[in-house]
């Protein structure tokens, strides 16, 4: 006779449908759900295998891991309530907690029809199996669901001397659409999901993600590669390797919302030198969008749209916010099930549309008194006639004549159709 196993899911099949199957449309956003889940056990490291020619991804990390007791009262319930049942903050590294609304699990179901799970706490391993036709087929007939429970391979048990806890989540019989990246593609993609900037050592409570064994860097920011004036809010936090040479940089000194001191912005926006430079290359996407951030990962993207910012300026802005004032403990939780857009009458939501509307508006204004400047220069520096010309001319028109080059080499075809 079959034990019977340890293990239950409840879960309405709408609820599997809005805020699982139907809800995530990429990879990178999947991935992004088990990486803070791996943040947020106090891991260190997480490592993620592509091998979608295989049909198969694995996503391991070096966290707390879970008894067979968490695995089913606190991963496989749908909507658990992190942060009321264990506080706010992770216990090794007191990590304020990424995840809030317990259905960020569900995603793995939108790219793969079979997941395992294998999970040590403490050297003791235990690991289950999801069919996600059987789940369905148990909540159309309204019945609980039982993940089969599976040995733990040694490769997953997590029992040698640097660590004895972690967990190991495997993706089998991807759903080609939604997995359809190379690995390039998924880096590009990720990095700009998550705050790289702090880099501390393992032993300090550092975080790594390594995709196929190589570590995501700021080189991975495609953006950044693309810059050619650059806005820090506060002070300079990025480091000079990973921008262009000569990028112009200058900083916002205003970085407090509606001028509360718990209300504070960090992170940048910059310009690219034209519009096109911003346009989705096939890998990384679209490039053309503010990111904002909430505990270092994504809780609104496509800001602009947002901020009824009109000038020529906004066709080359891409950047990072940091706002971690959007994700309180103790205040509503204003973003939405896909973390994408934010409840927009939340007066949080509103102070920051208004301070960066403000933000723009400075940048926008040393953007248009510097720019041209940059172009006449790169103007001379390409066709020397011209600047062979301008110095034939009787000195009173040398300085007239650089301004009109410079204005009109500061006009791309793209800021016209834009």
């Amino acid at each position: 006779m079959t034990e019977q196993s340890p293990f239950t899911m409840t879960i309405d099949m709408g609820a599997l449908e809005a805020l699982g199957i139907k809800l995530y449309s990429n990879a990178a956003a999947v991935l992004t759900e088990l990486v803070a889940n791996a943040y947020d056990a106090d891991a260190t490291l997480v490592q993620i295998e592509w091998n979608v020619n295989e049909s198969s991804v694995i996503v391991s990390d070096n966290g707390s891991g879970m008894t067979q007791g968490e695995l089913n009262d606190r991963f496989l319930v749908t909507g658990y309530q992190k942060r009321l049942v264990e506080g706010t903050h992770s216990k090794k590294w007191e990590r304020p907690f990424m995840g809030r609304k317990g259905i960020g699990k569900l995603s793995v179901f939108s790219i793969a029809d079979e997941v395992f799970i294998y999970t040590t706490k403490s050297g003791e391993s235990t690991g289950c199996r999801i069919v996600v036709e059987d789940l369905k087929k148990r909540i159309a007939s309204r019945q609980d669901y039982h993940p089969e429970k599976i040995d733990v391979p040694n490769e997953y048990a997590f029992s040698d001397e640097t660590s004895d806890s972690g967990t190991v989540i495997v993706l089998n019989r991807l759903t080609s659409k939604r997995v359809s990246l190379t690995a390039s593609a998924l880096r590009k993609r990720l990095a700009r999901r998550f705050d790289v900037l702090d880099q501390k050592p393992p032993e300090q409570g550092g975080f790594r993600i390594e995709i196929d064994g190589e570590q995501l860097t700021f080189e991975d920011r495609q953006e950044l590669k693309r810059l050619e004036f650059l806005w820090e809010f506060g002070e300079q936090r990025l480091p000079g390797r990973a921008l262009p040479r000569g990028i112009k940089r200058y900083v916002l000194d205003e970085c407090k919302v509606a001028g509360r001191d718990d209300w504070e912005v960090r992170g940048w926006i910059g310009t690219a030198r034209t519009p096109s430079d911003l346009a989705d290359d096939g890998e990384g996407g679209s490039l053309k969008n503010i990111m904002v951030l909430a505990r270092k990962r994504p809780i609104h993207e496509g800001i602009i749209d947002k901020l009824d910012f009109s000038r020529v300026f906004g066709n080359y802005v891409t950047g990072q916010i940091e706002a971690d004032f959007l994700d309180v403990d103790d205040e509503d939780d204003i973003a939405t099930s896909d973390r994408q857009r934010l409840i927009e009458d939340d007066p949080r939501v509103q102070g920051l549309h208004v301070f960066l509307r403000e933000a723009f508006k400075a940048a926008s204004d040393q953007w248009n008194a510097e720019r041209p400047k940059r172009k006449s220069k790169d103007a001379f520096e390409e066709f020397p006639e011209l600047e062979a010309w301008r110095d034939s001319l009787p000195g009173w028109q040398q300085e007239p004549a650089t301004k009109m080059i410079s204005t009109i080499a500061a006009l791309t075809l793209g800021s016209v159709i834009s």
